[in-house]
């Protein structure tokens, strides 16, 4: 019935856009003397043309010029004793994780006002000033650094390469990931069952080197003493190879050995980007410049393939050329 009689007044107001809630006007019933809905408590109800904020259709109240709350404070800038009064009256409240969970799931997509939006310069230089010299507390600082540390399983999807070549666990103590030591004679290394927290920085560098530089080197070392003691830095850092030969002998040769493969890895097919040496070239330093000796091959498999067993790093570099 009152279906009915909200449809006949809709059509002719000619309006179809009416703001009702529909749990409400099942509330509702109507009264053929006084022509209008009443509720329970003998409210009565018009329908009402025009909200003076949103021009819609609505019904309330005979004197009500706004068809709800939000268009009534549209506009509005509270004072700033009524922000702190709200304020007052929220603080302490401990919601549940059920309510967390539907507030969260209600500002999903495009039913948060902000999507699809972006900050001005001028609204981006008003959070910037508001955020300067600010002093987070310990439990913020806490949330943050969760928030962005990553771990093993993060590692794993984000930067696969990486974590097919380096060792890692997460970190049992606190957050993040830990690595092992590249010099073989610390407690931190992997020849002694050991692990280290790398830096940000470490971490970023060596992730860089591996998966954009297309090289190895800037290995994990927990210490200054360590790097300076590992003869693998003596060797990445290319005082041994520059004995060996220049930077334009080795590009030549590097050339060679891809150009002769057409630049496909031997191991995979896939597009080839290194050379491996067969022998060594610590060991076997007159053979560094033959291409004969030179295998065309990703980074993957320069790794898998070339630097394990007898010709992996850490042994070579503990043995002396003869």
């Amino acid at each position: 019935m009152i279906i009915n009689i909200f449809s006949s007044v809709v059509s002719v107001n000619g309006n179809s856009k009416m703001k009702i809630c529909w749990d409400n006007l099942n509330k509702l019933y109507y009264d053929n003397n006084l022509l209008c809905l009443k509720d329970k408590h003998n409210n009565s109800y018009h329908f009402i043309d025009e909200c003076i904020t949103c021009f819609k259709s609505f019904i309330g109240g005979l004197d009500s010029k706004y068809c709800s709350v939000s268009c009534v404070h549209k506009g509005k800038l509270k004072s700033k004793e009524h922000r702190e009064n709200m304020s007052k009256a929220r603080k302490g409240i401990i919601f549940t994780k059920e309510h967390l969970d539907n507030m969260s799931k209600a500002m999903l997509g495009e039913k948060n006002p902000f999507y699809g939006k972006t900050h001005s310069k001028k609204t981006r230089k008003i959070i910037s000033l508001a955020n300067k010299n600010k002093i987070l507390s310990p439990k913020t600082i806490k949330k943050i650094v969760k928030k962005t540390t990553m771990n093993k399983i993060d590692y794993k999807k984000k930067h696969p390469f990486f974590y097919e070549i380096e060792e890692i666990r997460n970190n049992p103590n606190k957050l993040g990931i830990q690595v092992r030591c590249r010099n073989h004679n610390c407690k931190n290394s992997k020849e002694q069952n050991g692990w280290f927290t790398p830096t940000k920085i470490q971490l970023a560098e060596r992730i860089r080197v591996l998966e954009h530089s297309g090289f190895d080197g800037n290995y994990f070392y927990c210490c200054n003493k360590c790097k300076r003691e590992c003869p693998m830095f003596h060797l990445g850092s290319g005082r041994t190879k520059k004995e060996l030969y220049t930077s334009a002998e080795y590009q030549t040769f590097r050339q060679q050995v891809l150009k002769r493969e057409d630049y496909l890895c031997e191991y995979c097919e896939e597009k080839a980007n290194t050379v491996h040496h067969i022998r060594p070239q610590k060991l076997e330093p007159f053979f560094s410049l033959d291409p004969d000796f030179g295998v065309s091959c990703c980074m993957k498999c320069h790794y898998k393939y070339g630097h394990k067993d007898e010709c992996g790093t850490g042994i070579i570099a503990n043995k002396e050329c003869l």
